[in-house]
């Protein structure tokens, strides 16, 4: 990715891109919306095991509304 592409417009395309795929491939007939934010998080390269798991357990998380991966995260 160019240093000169911004968050903003790298989110803007992969919901726009993935909304699609799903709505016209995956599930045509299946109601498919992308919430309207997003957050970012940076993590150090240590933290990928935890980082996996958060993204495994991410229907559980939605569930009980803990969405904040940094609770998961070894401190440094």
């Amino acid at each position: 990715m160019a240093a000169t592409v911004t968050i903003s417009d790298l989110m803007k395309e992969v919901k726009g891109a993935s909304s699609h795929l799903v709505t016209h491939t995956i599930a045509p007939d299946t109601f498919f919306k992308w919430q309207g934010g997003y957050a970012i998080f940076g993590a150090k390269f240590d933290a990928l095991p935890a980082l996996i798991r958060y993204v495994h357990n991410q229907e559980e998380h939605h569930r009980d509304g803990t969405f904040d991966p940094r609770h998961e995260l070894p401190t440094a």
